[in-house]
């Protein structure tokens, strides 16, 4: 089961995260040299820039991702979450961090709320 769901063809409001640390710290990526959305059903994948919320917002959000259209149009797809953060690229290897960094990761279901009775 899902943790949350989206409407289908919607991209507003942005998808917003809290990216933690192990101690439950929340971590500022705005230094990151790229922050990276990761959204799998196992089969399709979502892919795209996450922007850093930097100081966090009121609700302590401090990461964001901007829906593309077409994100959202497979309608009953479970998705999991994953944020992908590289510190440093020019490193080798790259210095490459995910959050969450354990398993179950958040996830939504697409829903399609414009469907008659």
């Amino acid at each position: 089961m899902a943790d949350s769901t989206r409407t289908k063809g919607e991209t507003w409001p942005p998808e917003r995260f809290q990216l933690k640390d192990d101690k439950g710290e929340l971590v500022d990526i705005a230094s990151a040299d790229k922050a990276e959305a990761l959204i799998f059903d196992g089969v399709n994948l979502i892919r795209g820039d996450v922007e850093a919320i930097s100081p966090p917002d009121e609700d302590e959000f401090n990461a964001r991702y901007v829906w593309n259209e077409g994100d959202l149009d497979n309608v009953g797809d479970k998705y999991d979450v994953e944020i992908k953060v590289t510190w440093d690229e020019s490193s080798t290897p790259p210095r490459i961090q995910f959050f969450p960094n354990k398993n179950p990761k958040p996830s939504f279901e697409i829903v399609d709320n414009n469907e008659g009775p």
